[in-house]
This record gives C-alpha cells, structure tokens and sequence, in this order.
C-alpha cells in the first residue's frame, strides 16, 4: 500500500495472489475514505480487470442486497458501487445497514450455494452439504482498515471466503453463480478446497453436471473467465508497462 501524493484519503495498494484459486495474479486497486470514515465505509475499486463474486464488472452494473423473484437486481442509493467497486456489506454489514434486513428475509430466503439469482440467466448445480456461513469474524462496530484489507486479500486466496458468500452480497451475481458451478465440480469429484497453488485447475468437461432446459450454463464459466484474468494480470504489458495502460504494475525488469 502507499499513500497518493497529495491525496491523504487515497491509497493506491497492488495484491499479489500468492495462493487459492486466484493466484499467480497481481491486481492493482485504490483505498478512497470518505470524511465520515471509520462511521462510513471506505471504498476500494480495482483496476484489474478479474471475475470475482466481489468485484463489480468494470462495465455498468448495479446491485443490490436482496433480489426478486423475476432474478432482477435492484439497488439503494447507497449501495452501488462503481465499476471496478469491491463488495463489502457481507463481512461488515453494520455499514450498510443489511443485517436488518437479512434477518427480517431469513425466513423466505435460503442461504444455501444452491440457490437461484433468477433463473432466465441460467441455474447452478444443486449440491448437497453446500451451506453459506456467515463472516462472523468480521463484524466489529468500527473496522479498522487492516480488517478491512485482510478480508480483500482472504477473498482471493482462501476459499472459505468465496464458499460462504451468500448470492444477496455479490456484487457480481454472475460470478457468484459461476463460482457455484464450479465448486459443486470440484465437489463431486473430491477437489473442494483443494486448489492448486498456480491457480491452475483441470477441465472438468461436463462429467457430474446436470442438463439445465436453459440455453446457457454455468458450467466451466469460472475457469475459463477467472483464467484470463489472472492471464492477463501477470502479462509483460501489465506488469513493465509496455501497454502504457491504466493497469500499469509498474515492476522493473533486473
């Protein structure tokens, strides 16, 4: 991390992925604290482009904490995020004010991996043994930003914390559903949690998943996305700036 010169309240940091299902990759983000901040939550945008249940698509999309039955998303004022912006209400819901909320919908919700987020955008494998968890350990009152960081960082290396994201706290509910996809695979063949170190897994072809009446599957979604964009994070254009580009690393050749 590092502060921006001249701009207190901005911190430029890049991640190096070092294992889970995520690494080798480098991702760049920036820290932006609001004045009313550790009351209001900082904002943390990535420049990296990555497919994660977390980071909102760096096209325009908006999201929200609760989903209809038709599987549109909606949003409150305070809840969408810019491109790039990386979902927080889970692991610290007193910022968002969702933990109301979600208590009030337990009763019609289920916050099992098998859940729907609209069925038209195609359904996830329905597995056994899947339940969310909560992020209890990260609730405190006021998080300090180190709390804060380590959840970004747990939330590319350790599956736990992909496992126990619920669909209502993704800010990227296609990702969400293809991470689903895929950890049912790598359940029913033995590999949940099992990742290896490079981020590399085997094709798991369509051996154990179910025929869906959609046109469109989720099946493989998230190896092939989640590959190119650690691909292309740890490129020489990205990495020496030989693209000139916004997601320059800015590292030197020895």
């Amino acid at each position: 991390m590092s502060l921006t010169p001249g701009k207190p309240t901005q911190w430029s940091g890049v991640l190096f992925v070092r294992e889970g299902p995520y690494a080798p990759a480098i991702l760049r983000f920036h820290v932006f604290f609001p004045l009313g901040y550790p009351e209001i939550p900082p904002l943390v945008i990535f420049n990296t482009d990555i497919f994660h249940p977390l980071v909102t698509p760096l096209t325009t999309y908006t999201y929200g904490s609760s989903s209809s039955n038709s599987g549109a998303v909606g949003a409150t004022d305070e809840e969408v995020l810019p491109p790039g912006g990386f979902g927080l209400s889970d692991a610290f819901p007193h910022w968002f004010g969702v933990s109301k909320r979600r208590t009030a919908s337990s009763g019609n919700s289920s916050r099992s991996a098998s859940a729907q987020v609209g069925a038209s955008d195609g359904e996830i494998p329905s597995c056994t043994e899947m339940e969310v968890k909560p992020s209890a350990e990260y609730m405190p009152l006021r998080a300090p930003i180190a709390k804060v960081l380590d959840y970004v960082k747990r939330s590319f290396d350790d599956v736990d914390v992909l496992n126990g994201l619920p669909a209502e706290a993704a800010t990227n509910p296609g990702a969400w559903k293809a991470w689903q996809a895929q950890r049912c695979s790598m359940q029913q063949q033995g590999r949940l949690g099992k990742a290896s170190s490079d981020g590399k897994q085997e094709s798991n072809g369509s051996r154990g998943q179910p025929k869906h009446s959609d046109d469109w599957s989720w099946e493989g979604v998230w190896e092939r996305r989640v590959r190119k964009g650690v691909d292309a994070s740890i490129s020489d254009q990205v990495l020496f700036g030989a693209s000139g580009g916004n997601e320059l690393v800015g590292l030197r050749k020895k």
